[in-house]
């Protein structure tokens, strides 16, 4: 057997298991069960409810891809604009990072934990990674494209006159 079809199939069964991992997850929160946190042998930090998802922060950009990401890069693309088994390496690479971060005792600018940004980013992830394998599509505006993502300025001067 070749090199690239044993990647290819470690590349599947990494999948199957994170999947397997966000199943387990969305299951037990649903369930309300208290769902371990952290990458090291746990089940992960929990899914994202529908509602974290909708919110304006809800679909990150992504910034850079996993180091264990083989497939083809999403960076500078929406969490929802992905695919699930690359929503799963983002996952395990967050809270793997998260769990770095709580070892090293890392804080935010403002004296958060710095691991409570990595398994939200996680959550999100598997949220988003769920919702997709169920066959989510982005809502559209009528004429068949996807709404803008950002708030443009329409040139109408509604909000010329804020003074700050």
């Amino acid at each position: 057997m070749s090199d690239a079809a044993l990647a290819q199939i470690a590349k599947d069964i990494a999948a199957i298991r994170a999947a397997l991992a966000a199943g387990a997850v969305a299951f037990a929160t649903a369930l309300g069960a208290q769902v371990p946190t952290g990458s090291s042998g746990t089940a992960g930090g929990g899914t994202a409810t529908a509602s974290e998802l909708d919110d304006k922060y809800g679909d990150p950009v992504i910034k850079r891809d996993p180091k264990r990401w083989t497939g083809d890069s999403f960076a500078g693309l929406h969490y929802s604009e992905t695919s699930p088994e690359y929503l799963d390496c983002v996952a395990e690479f967050k809270d793997w990072q998260a769990d770095q971060d709580d070892q090293a005792g890392a804080k935010d600018g403002r004296g958060k934990p710095k691991s409570w940004w990595g398994r939200k980013d996680a959550r999100l992830a598997r949220g988003w990674a769920a919702r997709l394998r169920a066959g989510w599509k982005p809502k559209t505006n009528g004429a068949g494209a996807a709404p803008p993502a950002t708030n443009e300025d329409y040139g109408d001067g509604a909000d010329d006159d804020i003074p700050f």
